[in-house]
């Protein structure tokens, strides 16, 4: 009978286990000194070998003739372990065996002594699903059990397990397998089943399977069965529907351009090819999150597949951090719902509209990507362009607008040295609302003509009358049009800025009355004119 390769080559003993060799050093040299804990608990994500490893060390707390701790795996009760026939090695699923009433059953059959072994040992997988109330049902019998007894839990959130049960654990930390040990793993077990792997494809499978033996397992075999000539990274992609390097950082250099046509068309053609959405946003991700990463630490570790730091390095200059932050958020979310879309392939592709267009995204990280790169653009002296609002068409009785006038820079006085601050001169003024007819709503108009303009250097400075206007005239979008027209009527780059004006001087009505009163008070001659 056929057996799937993750099961066909789950390790037997403790030197089989590949890349969690802390651990078990740790749990070999407890049992070869006779000094095993009565609970243990194994944390980590699914794949690194935390069932295995309880399995394992159920073998060697009942091995006959042990080797330096490791199980002997021929004795009879190794025998017995191996084929699933034992009665005193008992694996339960917390997800389906997670009430009180379960607890208590155990609690009653774990005081008997073993049928045939020398302990009793409880394997119980996933440990986190169970109830409060069959967690304090459990607490008694975890913190005295019988001395025939060993429990082994293993969970993959830790954060859910009561502090009550830590405390009476060893706890074990089982890491994601790194992808070289994988890779290893992979040739071997490819040679022995005749597999014609190559080591490209070892290496991007391992890469892919995300630090998880029995996902690497899966996708070998996957490939394995649809392979037509040997496996090498490109066939393998090509198999398994994945994204491969060069198409990635195409997309990527396509998403930093804001192309957003030619990335829908590149996705479209690696979705005809085969490839999956799923697959697709998560190899984008993975890319994204390194590039993020590497902003920050050239030293910083990959966990994308399939390249180096040397292809991606490049794609740096054309990201800012928060670009990249909302790419990643972004990516994140996409793939997130991909799980549940009705079409998955509308779902990535309104998700790469939006990493083209920050603009058309609506949260703060989007938002801070857009002020950034303005922010950058602006500080290298380049002039920042505001799209105009799309023209609606006129019908034949609709007045036809009076045409703008062209900008007339030598007509408007030169900014002033830097320090310098002067008001505009009326024509400069003139010719600033003038283009800012077509592009500004009429309120905003009607805020900046309550405003006072001037100039000192390069820089525009509005003078807002109170500070509702200055926070509504400050606004990012309202300034960058400021100055781009600004910059047109002066003929140089003008930037744009508020302030708030000095407040006038207060003049007294009270005053000039009572003046009033008094010279009528000097002269009474002239009550009697009439």
């Amino acid at each position: 009978m056929y057996q799937a390769l993750y099961r066909k080559y789950r390790p037997s003993c403790f030197a089989d286990v590949v890349g969690q060799e802390r651990i078990t050093r740790t749990l070999k040299n407890q049992s070869a000194s006779g000094r095993l804990s009565h609970a243990y608990l194994f944390c980590g994500t699914r794949g690194t070998g935390k069932t295995t490893c309880a399995r394992i060390l159920a073998k060697a707390a009942n091995c006959l003739h042990p080797i330096n701790g490791d199980p002997c795996n021929e004795c009879e009760a190794c025998r017995e372990i191996n084929d699933g026939s034992s009665t005193d090695v008992i694996e339960l699923d917390a997800a389906t065996y997670t009430g009180v009433s379960n607890i208590r059953e155990l609690r009653e059959e774990a005081v008997y002594s073993p049928s045939s072994l020398k302990k009793r040992v409880y394997v119980i997988d996933e440990v986190h699903m169970l109830s409060e109330s069959a967690f304090n049902a459990f607490l008694k019998i975890l913190e005295e059990p019988p001395s025939h007894v060993m429990f082994v839990l293993a969970t993959t959130e830790l954060s859910k397990i009561p502090a009550t049960i830590l405390s009476r654990c060893q706890r074990f930390d089982f890491r994601r397998i790194p992808a070289e040990d994988i890779a290893e793993r992979l040739m071997e077990i490819a040679e022995r089943e005749g597999i014609p792997l190559e080591s490209s494809g070892a290496s991007l499978i391992a890469q892919m399977a995300d630090g998880a033996m029995r996902n690497a397992l899966s996708l070998l075999e996957q490939a394995a069965g649809r392979a037509e000539a040997e496996l090498n990274g490109e066939n393998v992609e090509n198999i398994l529907g994945l994204v491969s390097t060069a198409p990635l950082v195409a997309a990527a250099e396509l998403i930093a351009s804001g192309d957003t046509a030619g990335i829908c068309s590149e996705f479209a053609r690696r979705y005809a090819a085969g490839a999956d959405p799923a697959g697709f946003g998560e190899r984008l991700l993975g890319l994204m999150r390194d590039l993020l990463m590497l902003s920050y630490s050239p030293d910083a570790e990959l966990t994308g597949a399939g390249y180096s730091k040397d292809d991606i390095i490049p794609l740096l200059n054309r990201f800012t951090q928060a670009r990249l932050l909302y790419s990643v958020r972004t990516l994140q979310n996409c793939c997130r719902n991909l799980l549940k879309s009705p079409n998955r392939r509308t779902e990535l592709e309104v998700c790469l509209v939006s990493l083209c267009n920050p603009a058309l995204g609506g949260d703060f990280a989007a938002l801070a990507a857009r002020l950034e790169e303005l922010e950058k653009a602006v500080a290298s002296g380049v002039s920042i362009a505001a799209a105009s609002p799309p023209s609606e068409k006129k019908t034949e009785q609709t007045a036809v607008p009076a045409k703008k006038p062209e900008p007339r820079p030598q007509q408007s006085p030169p900014p002033p040295p830097q320090g310098e601050k002067r008001a505009v001169s009326s024509t400069f003024r003139n010719d600033l609302f003038a283009i800012l007819r077509d592009r500004l709503l009429m309120g905003e108009l009607a805020y900046l003509k309550m405003c006072e303009f001037s100039l000192e250097g390069n820089r525009l400075i509005i003078s807002a009358p109170d500070p509702a206007a200055g926070d509504f005239i400050g606004r990012p979008i309202l300034l960058n049009k400021l100055s781009e027209a600004a910059s047109s009527v002066a003929g140089q780059p003008i930037r744009a800025g508020v302030e708030l004006a000095a407040p006038k001087k207060e003049t007294n009505d009270d005053a000039g009355l009572d003046a009033l009163l008094q010279f009528a008070q000097d002269n009474p001659e002239i009550g009697e004119i009439r």
